[in-house]
């Protein structure tokens, strides 16, 4: 494939026909209002029956949005991926590649499965700066933490942040941990501005907990909420903090953390799946696994 500046005359004058041609039928083309329904997500879930999530125009734009200023997408980012283009991940991140001006390179889910190195490979060769994929495949890399729910397009947070900083280690962060586990998320400070707003609460009173306490992650977020299901997306879409009943939040259904000076959120575990003690303590079921196999490990 030749560049424009290896293009002959003639074949440049064709190519800047056809770009006029494109911009003109782009410049006719109406927006969709926020509130357009634009696609269903089948919210499979671990605990619930499979529910589809109603994404709009607006959820969209705004996760597009969101997702480009944390990531740092430019028309000088390089991307490779190899998730289905119908997985919800795949899908944004075309969108997401499109709207920023970022270069895309795609390979097939079973190139991945039947030679994994092939990922690596494409990085190199492609000089790429950004790789959605999932959590799987990431504690053999150098990875940018992240967090994701259906019921809010796709993304939420990042642990990564650009510090505009040109040194070394810019480029490889390294990140702190919490029982083992990588943050998924750095909240902001107060003179920060960020589009979604990331709090962890008392799922019982709905009240913020402090730093270091865990709690249920909820999300700010435009979202719809449940097609058919408006029971459900009142109770998910629509929580409220006590004192504060003028916006709503996405309850994740998501326990975490926060931890630390810079603020790292980490996600924990599933709330339906926390055990309660008579003493009132709250147990995850993970950790007894963890204690019985120490105990035991022959199981």
């Amino acid at each position: 494939m030749a560049t424009y500046s290896e293009l002959s005359p003639r074949q440049s004058r064709k190519l800047q026909l056809r770009i006029m041609i494109i911009s003109q039928k782009l410049s006719n083309i109406s927006l969709c209002p926020p509130r357009t329904r634009g696609l269903l997500r089948l919210h499979l879930g671990c605990n619930r029956a499979p529910k589809p999530v109603l994404l709009t125009a607006g959820s969209a734009a705004h996760n597009v949005r969101t997702a480009r200023k944390a990531y740092d997408l430019h028309p000088g980012t390089d991307i490779v991926f190899w998730l289905h283009q119908y997985h919800d991940c795949g899908l944004m991140f075309m969108l997401l590649t499109s709207v920023s001006g970022a270069t895309c390179v795609l390979t097939s889910p079973m190139a991945f499965v039947n030679r994994p190195r092939i990922w690596l490979e494409h990085m190199t060769e492609f000089k790429a700066t950004c790789t959605p994929v999932p959590s799987f495949t990431l504690p053999l890399v150098s990875i940018s933490p992240s967090y994701s729910i259906a019921e809010n397009c796709t993304f939420v947070s990042t642990a990564w942040r650009n510090n505009n900083d040109n040194s070394q280690n810019s480029c490889s962060p390294v990140f702190p941990s919490h029982n083992k586990l990588l943050p998924s998320a750095r909240l902001a400070s107060d003179e920060d501005e960020e589009e979604m707003n990331i709090i962890v609460v008392n799922e019982h009173t709905h009240e913020p907990v402090n730093d270091g306490i865990e709690g249920e992650i909820w999300v700010s977020s435009p979202s719809k909420g449940y097609l058919g299901h408006p029971l459900l997306t009142q109770d998910i879409f629509k929580g409220k903090l006590s004192n504060k009943v003028n916006r709503c939040y996405v309850r994740t259904g998501d326990r975490g953390i926060v931890k630390g000076e810079e603020r790292f959120l980490y996600v924990t575990g599933r709330c339906v799946e926390m055990i309660q003690l008579p003493n009132g303590q709250e147990i995850h079921p993970h950790n007894i696994e963890t204690a019985a196999y120490n105990s035991c490990p022959q199981l």
